[in-house]
């Protein structure tokens, strides 16, 4: 999952892998091994990685579908205005009844 969200990522940012690393002061062949999935990055790369792009670590490792931290902050509001919506029908029922 890691690998193909990476590859994802830098195709969609169009850059090569070799520019990649140069920005985040990796061995080229390493970054090629992240996105092979040939093996893991450390938590400290895992961060550098997530930052290069802009999303979250648990997008970047699989734990969510969720690229960004505004889309979770949205998809939380998002969620809070549902059950106010939900409290709000449930008083103008009552209150109808009145």
């Amino acid at each position: 999952m890691l690998g193909e969200r990476l590859v994802a990522l830098r195709i969609e940012a169009n850059k090569k892998q070799s520019a990649v690393a140069k920005d985040l002061g990796l061995i080229k062949q390493y970054l090629n091994y992240f996105e092979k999935g040939k093996r893991t990055p450390d938590i400290k790369t895992l961060i550098k990685l997530a930052n290069y792009y802009s999303v979250t670590v648990d997008y970047l490792v699989g734990n969510s579908d969720v690229k960004t931290t505004a889309e979770l902050q949205l998809n939380h509001l998002a969620e809070q205005i549902n059950q106010e919506t939900a409290k709000l029908s449930e008083l103008k029922r009552k209150v109808t009844r009145i």
